[in-house]
């Protein structure tokens, strides 16, 4: 289950102690470009979330986005991956193509995905 930390927070941790799996997001909800919940380190951050909770992002991403949008995506996401390999928490990349009531592009998801692995990014989950 999905569940943050803002909205669900005593849900958040009562899943947190079963047996479940619980993804948190970090992502501002619904802002473009991408932005984080919570401002400063993502390792900070981290450091309070128990191992058992893996860390999700909704990226929203198009190949054919401005390249300074593509740039501080690329920039976050892997700063993502390094904080989650240092803390050891899973993370998992939700990509979202589709934007401003248009209909997804399906068809740039596996260049996307390539595009991430390219940099070095490798979520637990997709």
């Amino acid at each position: 289950m999905l569940i943050d930390e803002k909205l669900g927070h005593a849900s958040l941790h009562e899943a947190t102690s079963s047996q479940a799996w619980v993804g948190r997001p970090i992502e501002a909800s619904g802002e473009f470009p991408l932005a984080l919940e919570a401002p400063g380190e993502i390792v900070q951050h981290l450091a309070d979330w128990p191992l058992t909770q893996t860390l999700k992002v909704l990226c929203p991403y198009q190949l054919d986005d401005d390249e300074s949008i593509r740039l501080h995506h690329d920039d976050l996401i892997m700063k993502i991956d390094r904080a989650c390999k240092h803390t050891g928490h899973e993370w998992l990349l939700e990509i979202i193509t589709a934007r401003g009531g248009n209909a997804p592009k399906f068809d740039q998801v596996t260049g996307i995905m390539d595009h991430f692995y390219g940099l070095g990014v490798k979520p637990v989950w997709w």
